[in-house]
Order: structure tokens, then sequence, then C-alpha cells
């Protein structure tokens, strides 16, 4: 259930604000929660997935090369997605206590 929300939230967000432009936030949040959404797929496909598939079968049944692919792809997710979620509280935080100093992040230099 974990993962079917994750992935239908998540390319929800992205079609959104990709293909339809729904999204009416600064455009550096919107860019920064597609990156949160991207990131939160790979960890979905990489990380609940082969848990859930190794959980159902009672062993890990995918093999060794698959086993430390995931690892490296989860120990590069992770972090990130920590990361993008610091940068999406300072980027609103900024833009709440210096709003005439955020001219930066509502042009196109973003």
């Amino acid at each position: 259930m974990v993962a079917f929300s994750s992935l239908v939230g998540d390319s929800i967000i992205l079609i959104a604000s990709v293909r339809y432009n729904a999204i009416r936030l600064n455009k550096f949040i919107v860019a920064v929660m597609q990156h949160i959404a991207v990131g939160d797929l790979l960890q979905a496909v990489s990380c609940v997935l082969p848990t859930m598939i190794s959980l159902i079968a009672d062993e890990w049944i995918l093999g060794c090369v698959p086993g430390y692919i995931l690892a490296c792809v989860n120990s590069i997710s992770f972090p990130a997605s920590s990361v993008f979620m610091c940068i999406l509280t300072v980027s609103k935080l900024i833009l709440l206590k210096c709003p005439q100093r955020t001219r930066l992040l509502t042009q196109k230099k973003c």
C-alpha cells in the first residue's frame, strides 16, 4: 500500500507540475518538489519493492548483482532526499523572512 501510494502520488506531482503546469508556486520551490518526487520514486522502486518481494518470498531472490546495485542506489537516494527536504524548508523560510531579498528565487535564474 505504501509503495502504491508513493508511486501514484509522486507520479501525479510530476505530471501536474511538468506537463500541465498546475502547481502555481515559486518556480524554485516547484523544481525542488519535482526533485523530491523523483527521489521518492527512486526510493520506492529501489527499496520498498525489493524489500516487499524478499519478505513475500522469505528470502532474497533477486541475486547478488541487483543487491549491490540497490545498495548503491539507496546510499545515494536517501541522503539526496534529506538534502532536498532541507533545501525546501530553508527556501520557504527565506521567502517568508525576507520577501524583498528573494527576487533571485522568483526570476528565471533559478
